[in-house]
Parts: structure tokens; C-alpha cells; sequence
């Protein structure tokens, strides 16, 4: 079946806009300035390291709880600048994707109408009818310490759920909207376990992370962070049921473009969200079990871990109706 994929060399083969050429020999040019346009992916595949690496800092590894310390960043990004807040990163120390700069046509594989006309910053938009979807895995289980990331720009005006891992009767890892409010927790009717945070702009970037944390008597402490500050907590949550974890992790089927999506098996420490959430980081962090930067513009979303989680696009590993699509306004 072509939902199915069998091994991680399928998944290469399905993508549209990844080159695994190096500049130069035989890799496609920009539109814009004929300059080659520098491969997605260099090195091994899968648990490859896209671009070359900023040195860690051997003095602070990251523990997946603490500082992340082993940022790696792409070519073609800029590393020189990261600063806590919204739009860190954006502003240039230097020439910032130079041979991206179209002055021609826009990559087949964006939206062009969601571009302004400055650096890729690859996304994707959903609607009702569209979505992705991950094959489940005992590593998605949350019965202890687990959290979730992820930015996400909505247009919904009703409630909504944005990505979750369950479906429509029992979901938890699950982000979304309620009466205007960003939500995030567990739910199995007729229970609810939810934190609830502020009023979602519509049209704006914000950042989201759902955090959980096991206790001593079985039970969980729950936090909602958005764009980096704590908004909510719930100290005395039920323990989290197995019973669903048989289903598949999935974002879509509402109005809202995402990004950056990264889930632990590890509570996420409030500095770690705050210090990480504008920069791409290494997917060897350890306690990560899935990293999904969107950068890709093909049909199967990577997962910039080891674990080979990948998402497919739709219902088919080939294009179909059900397919998000790639912008390339995202957060950074």
C-alpha cells in the first residue's frame, strides 16, 4: 500500500525538494540568481545532521530537561544571532540566504502567495480537509514524563483541534482551541484533563508547550506554556491511560499552519522552552522522541531524529487532496 512506509529509503525517494547532491554537481540552481541552492541534506541517512554544526559546548551537554546546549543549525540559516523572544533569529548578521532571494519564480512546492519575498522559512498550512499523519509507536506512549512543542498560527474562529495524538473520542498530546483560548492536555470522554491558556490572535505565530511530569503516587502534574511563560497548571492529574496509545499522532483538519513540532519522553524544563523555542536544535538531544522541523516541501515530513517517525502528507505517500501545503512564512 503506498500509505505504508516501508523504510526509510522510501522516504527519501518521496521527497520533492530535498537534494542529497552537493552544490555544484548537477544540484538545481535558483530561479532568481542561478546560484546553486544549497542541499537540505548532507551526510548519512537516517539520524543524518542537516547542515554543518555550531560546536556544542562540551562543558553543558543537554540532558533533554536542562539547556540545550548541542544546537546544530542548517546552511543557509543564520547562526550568529539568536536571542530570547519573538522573532529571534530574523535579524541578519550578515548575508542571510543570499541565493534564496527570488527575483524569478517562486519553488513549485510553496504557496507563493504566502511569501513576502524575504528567506525560506518553510511551514505547513492545513485546512478541514487536509492533514498528516504519523504510524503509531510504543516510543508515543505517555504514561510518565512526556511534553510537546510546537508553533502554530491559527484562522479558526470556532473551536478546534490542531495536532494530537488519538482521535475524535479520546486524544491526549493534543493542542487546540476553545472559545478562542489555546488549550492542551488529555481527553477521554467523558473525562477532561485540560489546561487553558489565553486568547488566541488569530493570524499570529505563538508558541505552545504542554508539559507533564509523573509523581511518586502515580499521578501527573500538567503545564501550559505560551511563547514561553507559564499560563497554566493542573498539580494533581489522574494517572494517563495506555488504553489509547494504539493510535496515530496527526496534525490538520482545521484552519492553522504549524511548525517546529517536537515531542519528548522527558518534562521539559520552563528555561529549556524558553531558550530553545525560537532555534532549530539537534534532533540527538537525549529524551527526544520525535523532531519534525518542516522544512522538507515534499510529501513526507522527516523527522530529524533517529527514531524515523516520519509524517506522510495526506493519505498517500504520492500527492492527493488530503495533502497540507507548504508556505514559506513560518516563524524562522
Amino acid at each position: 500500500m503506498a500509505r505504508r512506509l516501508l523504510a526509510p529509503s522510501l522516504a527519501v525517494l518521496s521527497l520533492a525538494g530535498c537534494y542529497l547532491s552537493h552544490p555544484g554537481e548537477g544540484a538545481p540552481r535558483d530561479a532568481g540568481t542561478d546560484a546553486p541552492i544549497t542541499p537540505l541534506f548532507d551526510g548519512d541517512f537516517p539520524g543524518f545532521d542537516a547542515g554543518p554544526d555550531v560546536p556544542p559546548d562540551a562543558g553543558r551537554p543537554d540532558t533533554g530537561v536542562g539547556m540545550d546546549a548541542d544546537v546544530r543549525f542548517d546552511a543557509g540559516f543564520d547562526a550568529g544571532v539568536i536571542v530570547i523572544g519573538r522573532d529571534a533569529g530574523r535579524r541578519d548578521a550578515g548575508p542571510r540566504d543570499a541565493g534564496r532571494r527570488d527575483a524569478g519564480p517562486r519553488d513549485a512546492g510553496f504557496d507563493a502567495g504566502s511569501d513576502a519575498g524575504g528567506p525560506r522559512r518553510p511551514a505547513l498550512r492545513f485546512t478541514p480537509s487536509t492533514y498528516f499523519e504519523v504510524e503509531d509507536s510504543p516510543a508515543f506512549d505517555t504514561p510518565d514524563n512526556h511534553a510537546l512543542e510546537l508553533w502554530i498560527r491559527s484562522r479558526e474562529s470556532g473551536d478546534a483541534d490542531f495536532c494530537q495524538k488519538g482521535d475524535s473520542v479520546a486524544r491526549e498530546l493534543f493542542v487546540g482551541l476553545r472559545g478562542g483560548r489555546v488549550v492542551a492536555g488529555w481527553e477521554v470522554a467523558p473525562l477532561s484533563h485540560v489546561l487553558t491558556g489565553p486568547l488566541l490572535v488569530p493570524g499570529a505565530w505563538t508558541h505552545v508547550a504542554f508539559v507533564a511530569r509523573a509523581q511518586p503516587d502515580g499521578r501527573h502534574q500538567t503545564e501550559l506554556f505560551v511563547d514561553g511563560v507559564l499560563v497554566d497548571r493542573n498539580a494533581d492529574v489522574p494517572d494517563l491511560t495506555r488504553a489509547f496509545n494504539d493510535v496515530v499522532f496527526s496534525c490538520g483538519r482545521a484552519d492553522f499552519d504549524v511548525d517546529e513540532i517536537r515531542v519528548w519522553r522527558v518534562a521539559r524544563d520552563p528555561m529549556a522552552i524558553l531558550a530553545n523555542m525560537n532555534m532549530r536544535i539537534s534532533g540527538s538531544i537525549p529524551g527526544m522522541v520525535a523532531y519534525w522541523r518542516l522544512d522538507e516541501r515534499g510529501q513526507i515530513a522527516l523527522d530529524y531524529t533517529a527514531s524515523g517517525h516520519f509524517a506522510i502528507l495526506g493519505a498517500l505517500t504520492t500527492p492527493d487532496p488530503a495533502d497540507p501545503r507548504w508556505i514559506a512564512d513560518g516563524p524562522f
